[in-house]
């Protein structure tokens, strides 16, 4: 009688994860890495940048403050805010230093997510290299 009660809780589970909306499903990217050009391309601003902070706001998802070491695309400040929903914000670690690819997000801000080229800097050498060959790179003074 246990066993049938499990396996009928599951069923149910099962079923209303498949039935559920869209949005309340994990975010899935439509390929394992994009391509660098395109990324570029595509990207609002492009960045070599050190994480200032990174913190779940509640109702809104992530916000993110970088502080832009090099700029390979676009005009970002010194400090550049990202947001991200919770479901597809990509995991930035306070003090760590990344490659980021910045999107406009429809609100004058940006956003990016682990669905874009956005990597540590220690998995995105041969990223900066091609940037700084392909792009127009330029390092941002220190204040």
């Amino acid at each position: 009688m246990l066993r049938a009660a499990r396996l009928s809780g599951l069923a149910l589970a099962a079923l209303l994860a498949w039935l559920a909306p869209p949005d309340v499903r994990a975010c899935q990217c439509a390929q394992a890495r994009p391509e660098l050009a395109p990324s570029l391309a595509g990207a609002a601003a492009v960045v070599r940048a050190r994480v200032r902070s990174h913190a779940f706001v509640t109702g809104e998802g992530f916000h993110t403050e970088l502080v832009v070491e090099e700029v390979f695309k676009g005009t970002p400040g010194r400090v550049l805010a990202l947001d991200a929903a919770k479901t597809c914000a990509f995991g930035f670690e306070p003090g760590g230093r990344y490659l980021v690819f910045a999107y406009a997000d429809g609100d004058a801000g940006f956003t990016t997510t682990y669905c874009t080229r956005t990597a540590p800097l220690g998995d995105a050498t041969a990223d900066v290299a091609w940037l700084r060959k392909h792009a127009s790179a330029r390092v941002v003074p220190r204040p």
